[in-house]
């Protein structure tokens, strides 16, 4: 046999074998990436949602604000009221005792 023959088969083979673990490194930073792709999508997704949940909360928060203004506006009305229901009333009371009196 000749030396040459063996010389590239053992040439071929250790090649092969640099080759199929190249291949294997590749293999593992593909399956790497891959997991990281998927998180930044279901980060994304995570993003999405909560700032869907932020805006609907404040439109709630935008709502009920303007519910509590309404609601101080109208204890301010009532308490209006109630101070001229009073004055009126003591207007009354003050006529019906000069009259009685």
């Amino acid at each position: 046999m000749c030396w040459g023959y063996y010389w590239g088969y053992y040439t071929t083979i250790f090649f092969s074998q640099e080759a199929d673990e190249i291949i294997d490194e590749l293999k593992e930073q593909v399956d790497i990436a891959l997991g990281a792709e998927e998180m930044v999508e279901k980060l994304t997704d995570t993003n999405l949602e909560l700032e869907d949940r932020l805006n609907t909360l404040t439109d709630t928060v935008t709502d009920l604000e303007a519910l509590r203004d309404l609601s101080e506006e109208q204890e301010e009305l009532r308490m209006e009221v109630e101070h001229e229901l009073r004055e009126e009333l003591d207007m009354s009371l003050n006529s019906t005792r000069q009259v009685l009196c």
